[in-house]
């Protein structure tokens, strides 16, 4: 028994060890500095742009499905995510959030009832983000809301995934929404996660084909690209051109600003991609963020 423990640890040593070998390694954050041409265009473009959140409800209104972005762990991303699925107006909606698909019967009956022990079962796993907001927010609608889906993989299964170098969140995302768009003709189907899922193009972080996001796998799975917007929800500190742009609004990529590079916008590596128009249809300022509080 003692000979077989022994066995088995040096095993796991050894592949985490070739791990670490073999991982790719994180490449720089893109940003280097503006350059002049663009902030010219910044200055020129941005006081006529610049959309107020009925605007950004406005040129959404027919899509079938929404993917929005946020950066983690501050509040007002999600705020902004409710109160536009409210300007909006919709009867019918299905919305995936990045949490672990372990959580759904327990999202299920936090809708269903109300009680404080399913939210706090949800929220107090660790691998879940803190979607407090949006939960909540669902609970009060849920006479339009269809579904609540937990949409990314369990704990065990990404960290298994990882420990061979292999990633299948996105395409499981992916399969989610699709599944949820085939199925529910009626309804809007909302997204909500990560900035780097949600994008319309390019590889993330790595450059290799588990890193394509979701938007460009729901078009190989035959959803129309004129059904899918892509809305990225960021704030001060968060991307370069804040520094510039300092009032909370939100830009469309179809016009100037969608020519200017990537990274003013997403400061983390992306591949095979040079411009903001490829990663996503608007982009939303949200200004100051809050921490969220960890929820007790």
């Amino acid at each position: 028994m003692k000979k077989t423990i022994i066995i088995v640890v040096s095993a796991i040593i050894a592949l985490v060890f070739l791990r670490i070998i073999l991982e790719p390694k994180e490449h720089p954050d893109p940003f280097t500095g503006f350059k002049n041409s663009d902030l010219a265009v910044v200055k020129n473009e941005l006081h006529n742009s610049q959309l107020s959140i009925q605007d950004v409800a406005t040129q959404i209104k027919l899509k079938k499905i929404l993917l929005v972005g946020e950066d983690h762990h501050v509040t007002e991303p999600q705020q902004y995510f409710t109160n536009l699925l409210e300007q909006l107006g919709d009867s019918s909606l299905v919305i995936l959030l990045e949490l672990s698909e372990d959580s759904q019967s327990d999202i299920d009956s936090y809708i269903l009832s109300g009680e404080e022990k399913y939210l706090r079962a949800v929220l107090g796993k660790s691998n879940n983000l803190t979607l407090e907001h949006i939960l909540k927010w669902s609970f009060k609608n849920k006479t339009k809301i269809k579904k609540v889906l937990a949409f990314d993989e369990n704990f065990w299964h990404v960290g298994f995934n990882r420990l061979f170098l292999t990633d299948s969140r996105n395409e499981t995302m992916a399969q989610a929404i699709y599944t949820s768009y085939i199925n529910n003709s009626n309804s809007r189907i909302v997204a909500y996660g990560g900035q780097m899922h949600m994008l319309k193009g390019g590889r993330y972080r790595y450059d290799n084909e588990s890193r394509v996001p979701i938007f460009t796998r729901l078009l190989k799975l035959g959803i129309s690209e004129s059904e899918i917007s892509s809305i990225m929800l960021s704030g001060k500190t968060k991307f370069p051109l804040d520094s510039i742009w300092q009032t909370p609004s939100a830009v469309l990529t179809k016009g100037a600003f969608g020519k200017l590079p990537f990274e003013y916008f997403i400061n983390s590596p992306v591949f095979k991609v040079k411009n903001a128009e490829e990663l996503f249809d608007i982009f939303v300022n949200l200004g100051d963020l809050t921490d969220i509080k960890k929820y007790e």
